[in-house]
């Protein structure tokens, strides 16, 4: 399996299992990427320590706050 496919496993398992995704968030909202069409991207981690290791790698982006949003179905 390839490294997408597997991290994109390891998403969905850890998602069907707690019910829950996670964003991070600071005062201005998500951080977000435009894909090549211009559509803006909302990152999601599947459980909390992934996130925030996400926000880690970004850096000096802070204030941050971690949201779940759970009762996923």
């Amino acid at each position: 399996m390839s490294q997408s496919g597997l991290q994109a496993a390891t998403f969905f398992r850890d998602v069907r299992a707690n019910r829950v995704v996670w964003l991070v968030r600071d005062d201005d909202g998500s951080p977000t990427h435009l894909s090549a069409d211009g559509t803006r991207n909302s990152p999601f981690w599947s459980t909390s320590p992934r996130a925030h290791r996400a926000a880690k790698i970004w850096g000096a982006w802070a204030p941050r706050r971690f949201h779940a949003l759970g009762h996923l179905v």
